[in-house]
């Protein structure tokens, strides 16, 4: 938890709109190339950011989408609209078909505005649905499976693809798998000793080809974890070792 001193400044850096979007980049393992971006927030260099349980942490250089924008709506409006005008540019200059990734907490999936939100931007600058991955992040699996599907089916029927992030071991995640539609299984390589790496991964990324599931790997730091993870045949990788986070004007130049 921080001080109230870091929460105000967290607030302040809200209300003067002092957040800035990057784009950390998603690669193809087939033919290794960039085949979306996550948005990520930061302000200051560093950014505060409520967790999964509502109470707000400290994260350093940058959080993900979902961290922050339930703290304001105009927040959300804005980060929706700017990373897809970003990503329509940035196909239509590229003629590519990159996909714009958007995480949220579990937790926060059960805001029912964030589809609405989500449906009225899509609609208004008519971008592709299918280029929008959700990623909703699951920390344990003692979660309504009923519940979950629900509000699922919901962003399900906009046409966007899910993913399941687990943050944990990767185990939570796969309680889910078998139950709901969704198109990607997203797994940390942070959680493991250098013993696990080969025999935990190996075996997770074996489940969700058998399940039909693209498998991504993130937060790869190194080029050793680089090259092992690669060797280990997810679809998707993510991490500092794999790219850099990008800016609006790096990504669009």
């Amino acid at each position: 938890n921080v001080t109230n001193s870091k929460r105000m400044a967290y607030v302040k850096a809200l209300e003067s709109k002092n957040i800035v979007i990057s784009y950390a980049p998603i690669i193809q393992i087939e033919g290794y190339k960039v085949s979306g971006y996550e948005v990520v927030l930061s302000w200051d260099g560093m950014a505060i950011a409520p967790d999964s349980t509502g109470q707000i942490i400290q994260k350093k250089n940058y959080v993900t989408y979902g961290n922050l924008f339930y703290a304001n709506t105009e927040l959300l409006e804005w980060v929706l609209s700017t990373s897809m005008n970003d990503i329509m540019t940035l196909n239509r200059k590229t003629n590519g078909d990159v996909f714009l990734s958007i995480s949220i907490s579990y937790e926060n999936l059960y805001d029912k505005d964030f589809v609405k939100h989500l449906n009225d931007i899509i609609t208004t600058l008519k971008f592709d649905p299918h280029q929008i991955e959700i990623g909703v992040i699951i920390k344990n699996a003692d979660i309504s499976i009923d519940r979950l599907r629900y509000y699922l089916d919901d962003m399900k029927k906009l046409g966007v693809r899910i993913a399941l992030i687990d943050e944990g071991a990767g185990l939570s995640a796969f309680a889910y798998l078998e139950e709901l539609d969704v198109e990607t299984l997203c797994i940390s390589n942070k959680n493991y000793t250098q013993g696990q790496k080969h025999l935990i991964l190996s075996h997770l990324i074996e489940l969700a080809y058998n399940y039909r599931r693209n498998i991504m790997v993130s937060n790869i730091q190194t080029e050793v974890a680089l090259d092992f993870v690669r060797d280990l045949g997810p679809h998707y990788i993510k991490g500092t070792s794999v790219g850099r986070t990008l800016s609006h004007q790096e990504l669009l130049c």
